[in-house]
């Protein structure tokens, strides 16, 4: 009996220390870019202002994530961990960009980025700077080698105090950054089980509007 209490206290707590987190896994369906080294990078804090050399890791896949301060001052604190059984499974590469990202440049806009600050094969990005809260910032979690199979796998991205996730594409179901089939998929799902994601219109009803709003999103394109 006296062992209940405390059992519902760490479920409450260990539920609020994941409020900010999204889980994600790279394919060979994901996209891919020329990973910049990290070996000799140069953080001075200001967006831009990160220098890093050319890696010969090119086409490593990754995953791109949409991130806020929700506070003034909030500090940089963004962790990845790799959710594979054994390490060499997947190795996480992350980098944190402001402003806008380009898989082409990977060095313009550059704000941060690690390999095992979190403990291999775990990143972290944190205390470079503190964000902007009327700015975006975007997360790119990707792999620290081009072979197989670290390449590939499924990972958590954690953020910290004042940190949140958000979605500037709506029809980006799946968070990823890349409209493609998976957010088609995601919006069949949630739309046959009356999920609130699908209710594109907000009107709490879901119909032919919501399909309609989801599909012009979908063309839209993502910013």
């Amino acid at each position: 009996m006296n062992h209940i209490p405390t059992i519902c206290v760490c479920t409450i707590a260990c539920s609020l220390a994941k409020a900010d987190n999204r889980m994600g896994e790279l394919t060979d369906q994901s996209p891919t870019w020329d990973r910049m080294s990290d070996s000799g990078i140069v953080i001075d804090g200001t967006c831009g202002g990160a220098t890093a050399s050319d890696s010969v890791n090119d086409a490593v896949p990754f995953a791109r994530f949409y991130v806020k301060a929700t506070a003034p001052n909030a500090v940089l604190d963004v962790t990845i961990n790799s959710l594979e059984p054994t390490p060499i499974g997947f190795d996480p590469f992350v980098a944190v960009y402001c402003t806008g990202f380009d898989p082409a440049s990977p060095e313009m806009n550059l704000l941060d980025a690690d390999d095992d600050g979190a403990g291999y094969p775990n990143a972290l990005s944190f205390g470079t700077t503190f964000l902007d809260p009327d700015s975006e910032y975007i997360v790119i979690v990707s792999s620290y080698s081009n072979w197989a199979p670290s390449q590939y796998g499924s990972f958590e991205v954690v953020l910290g105090d004042n940190l949140a996730f958000f979605n500037p594409c709506p029809a980006d179901l799946n968070g990823d950054g890349v409209l493609n089939f998976f957010d088609v998929s995601a919006f069949l799902v949630a739309y046959n089980s009356k999920d609130p994601n699908a209710d594109f219109n907000n009107d709490g009803i879901f119909n032919f509007f919501d399909v309609s709003a989801f599909l012009l999103g979908f063309n839209t394109g993502c910013p």
